[in-house]
Protein backbone atom coordinates (compact mmCIF):
# COMPACT_ATOMS: atom_id res chain seq x y z
CA UNK A 1 0.00 0.00 0.00
CA UNK A 2 1.12 3.43 -1.02
CA UNK A 3 -0.16 7.40 -0.37
CA UNK A 4 1.37 9.98 -2.99
CA UNK A 5 0.12 13.61 -3.05
CA UNK A 6 0.81 14.98 -6.60
CA UNK A 7 1.68 18.63 -4.56
CA UNK A 8 0.09 21.84 -6.06
CA UNK A 9 -2.29 19.99 -8.54
CA UNK A 10 -4.48 18.99 -5.36
CA UNK A 11 -4.78 15.40 -6.12
CA UNK A 12 -3.86 12.15 -3.55
CA UNK A 13 -2.65 8.63 -5.37
CA UNK A 14 -3.23 5.96 -3.00
CA UNK A 15 -2.53 2.17 -4.05
CA UNK A 16 -3.80 -0.69 -2.54
CA UNK A 17 -2.00 -3.53 -4.71
CA UNK A 18 1.63 -1.50 -4.75
CA UNK A 19 5.21 -2.13 -3.63
CA UNK A 20 4.93 0.58 -0.95
CA UNK A 21 7.67 2.19 -2.83
CA UNK A 22 6.37 5.56 -3.98
CA UNK A 23 8.69 6.07 -7.27
CA UNK A 24 7.65 2.21 -8.25
CA UNK A 25 4.14 3.26 -7.51
CA UNK A 26 4.01 6.15 -9.44
CA UNK A 27 5.53 4.97 -12.31
CA UNK A 28 2.83 1.81 -12.23
CA UNK A 29 0.55 4.58 -12.30
CA UNK A 30 1.87 6.60 -15.54
CA UNK A 31 1.85 3.29 -17.31
CA UNK A 32 -1.84 2.83 -16.19
CA UNK A 33 -2.22 6.39 -17.51
CA UNK A 34 -0.97 5.69 -20.60
CA UNK A 35 -2.40 2.40 -21.44
CA UNK A 36 -5.14 1.68 -19.98
CA UNK A 37 -8.80 2.00 -21.10
CA UNK A 38 -12.08 1.94 -19.07
CA UNK A 39 -14.63 -0.21 -19.61
CA UNK A 40 -17.32 0.55 -16.76
CA UNK A 41 -18.09 3.45 -14.66
CA UNK A 42 -20.01 2.82 -11.31
CA UNK A 43 -21.39 5.67 -9.11
CA UNK A 44 -21.45 5.41 -4.78
CA UNK A 45 -22.33 6.98 -2.24
CA UNK A 46 -21.97 6.62 1.29
CA UNK A 47 -23.39 8.90 4.70
CA UNK A 48 -21.62 12.19 5.10
CA UNK A 49 -21.29 11.77 8.73
CA UNK A 50 -21.60 8.51 11.52
CA UNK A 51 -24.49 10.46 13.17
CA UNK A 52 -27.15 10.18 9.83
CA UNK A 53 -30.08 7.91 9.95
CA UNK A 54 -30.86 8.65 6.05
CA UNK A 55 -29.21 9.69 3.17
CA UNK A 56 -31.50 10.59 0.56
CA UNK A 57 -30.64 13.85 0.30
CA UNK A 58 -27.20 14.42 2.59
CA UNK A 59 -24.12 12.02 0.80
CA UNK A 60 -21.01 11.48 -0.56
CA UNK A 61 -20.74 10.33 -3.58
CA UNK A 62 -18.12 8.53 -5.43
CA UNK A 63 -16.62 6.84 -8.69
CA UNK A 64 -15.45 3.87 -9.55
CA UNK A 65 -14.24 2.84 -12.55
CA UNK A 66 -12.97 -0.67 -14.17
CA UNK A 67 -10.35 -1.63 -16.60
CA UNK A 68 -8.89 -4.71 -17.84
CA UNK A 69 -5.37 -5.16 -19.13
CA UNK A 70 -3.48 -8.20 -20.13
CA UNK A 71 -2.17 -8.26 -16.28
CA UNK A 72 -5.76 -8.36 -15.22
CA UNK A 73 -8.22 -5.95 -14.07
CA UNK A 74 -8.04 -2.85 -12.14
CA UNK A 75 -11.02 -0.94 -9.74
CA UNK A 76 -10.40 2.69 -9.32
CA UNK A 77 -11.82 5.40 -7.18
CA UNK A 78 -12.22 8.86 -8.44
CA UNK A 79 -13.76 11.86 -5.84
CA UNK A 80 -14.29 15.09 -5.10
CA UNK A 81 -12.32 15.30 -1.17
CA UNK A 82 -12.33 18.89 1.21
CA UNK A 83 -8.37 19.01 0.05
CA UNK A 84 -7.82 17.40 -2.71
CA UNK A 85 -9.02 14.71 -5.34
CA UNK A 86 -8.92 11.58 -4.56
CA UNK A 87 -7.36 8.57 -6.99
CA UNK A 88 -7.54 5.04 -6.00
CA UNK A 89 -5.89 2.02 -7.50
CA UNK A 90 -7.01 -2.01 -6.10
CA UNK A 91 -7.00 -5.42 -8.09
CA UNK A 92 -10.31 -6.09 -5.81
CA UNK A 93 -13.44 -3.60 -5.96
CA UNK A 94 -14.14 -3.73 -2.07
CA UNK A 95 -10.90 -1.80 -1.74
CA UNK A 96 -12.01 1.19 -3.80
CA UNK A 97 -15.40 0.62 -3.01
CA UNK A 98 -15.71 0.17 0.69
CA UNK A 99 -12.17 2.05 2.05
CA UNK A 100 -10.68 5.78 1.39
CA UNK A 101 -6.90 5.84 2.12
CA UNK A 102 -7.11 2.57 3.94
CA UNK A 103 -9.78 3.42 6.35
CA UNK A 104 -13.61 2.01 5.91
CA UNK A 105 -15.48 4.68 4.42
CA UNK A 106 -18.29 3.59 7.08
CA UNK A 107 -17.24 4.08 10.98
CA UNK A 108 -17.62 0.98 12.68
CA UNK A 109 -20.05 2.87 14.60
CA UNK A 110 -23.00 2.79 12.25
CA UNK A 111 -21.81 -0.06 9.69
CA UNK A 112 -24.12 -1.94 11.23
CA UNK A 113 -26.78 -0.13 8.95
CA UNK A 114 -24.58 1.55 6.72
CA UNK A 115 -22.65 0.62 3.40
CA UNK A 116 -21.64 1.83 0.40
CA UNK A 117 -24.62 1.85 -1.35
CA UNK A 118 -24.91 1.22 -5.63
CA UNK A 119 -26.28 4.63 -7.48
CA UNK A 120 -25.82 3.35 -11.24
CA UNK A 121 -23.80 2.20 -13.49
CA UNK A 122 -22.44 2.10 -17.31
CA UNK A 123 -20.45 0.76 -20.06
CA UNK A 124 -17.54 3.42 -21.48
CA UNK A 125 -15.10 3.01 -23.45
CA UNK A 126 -12.62 6.24 -22.74
CA UNK A 127 -8.49 6.01 -22.51
CA UNK A 128 -7.18 6.81 -19.02
CA UNK A 129 -5.23 9.43 -20.64
CA UNK A 130 -8.27 11.07 -21.96
CA UNK A 131 -10.01 11.31 -18.66
CA UNK A 132 -6.71 12.17 -16.98
CA UNK A 133 -6.52 15.28 -19.44
CA UNK A 134 -10.30 16.14 -18.89
CA UNK A 135 -9.64 16.56 -15.06
CA UNK A 136 -5.67 17.59 -15.08
CA UNK A 137 -7.01 20.43 -17.63
CA UNK A 138 -10.03 21.71 -15.88
CA UNK A 139 -9.34 24.39 -13.28
CA UNK A 140 -12.28 23.79 -11.43
CA UNK A 141 -11.98 20.20 -11.47
CA UNK A 142 -8.53 20.26 -10.42
CA UNK A 143 -8.13 23.21 -8.11
CA UNK A 144 -10.89 21.53 -5.63
CA UNK A 145 -13.03 24.40 -3.88
CA UNK A 146 -15.15 22.39 -2.07
CA UNK A 147 -18.20 24.27 -1.28
CA UNK A 148 -21.05 21.96 0.61
CA UNK A 149 -23.82 23.45 -1.53
CA UNK A 150 -22.25 24.48 -4.87
CA UNK A 151 -18.97 22.38 -5.36
CA UNK A 152 -19.06 19.51 -4.03
CA UNK A 153 -18.70 15.57 -4.31
CA UNK A 154 -21.90 15.30 -6.12
CA UNK A 155 -20.73 17.70 -8.73
CA UNK A 156 -17.70 16.57 -9.25
CA UNK A 157 -19.14 12.93 -9.72
CA UNK A 158 -21.58 14.13 -12.27
CA UNK A 159 -19.20 15.71 -14.59
CA UNK A 160 -17.02 12.45 -14.73
CA UNK A 161 -20.20 10.71 -15.12
CA UNK A 162 -22.27 11.91 -17.56
CA UNK A 163 -18.67 12.73 -19.67
CA UNK A 164 -17.62 9.02 -20.04
CA UNK A 165 -20.91 7.17 -19.29
CA UNK A 166 -21.81 5.54 -23.38
CA UNK A 167 -26.06 5.83 -22.65
CA UNK A 168 -26.99 7.28 -19.50
CA UNK A 169 -26.29 10.62 -17.59
CA UNK A 170 -26.87 11.67 -13.64
CA UNK A 171 -29.37 13.75 -12.14
CA UNK A 172 -29.70 14.44 -8.72
CA UNK A 173 -31.12 16.70 -5.83
CA UNK A 174 -28.83 19.12 -4.20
Amino acid sequence: VSTQSTGGAGVRYYNYYGEGNMEVDLEDLQYHIHNDTFEIVYLYKTPLTEFQWTNLVFYHVYVILYTSTREGGFWWSLEKREDALLLQVSRDIDDVKDKREGVPRVSPRNSWYWEPQYIKRDSCWVKFEDLYRFVMRDEELVNVKYNFAAENCKGFAKIIFDKIANRKRWHYII
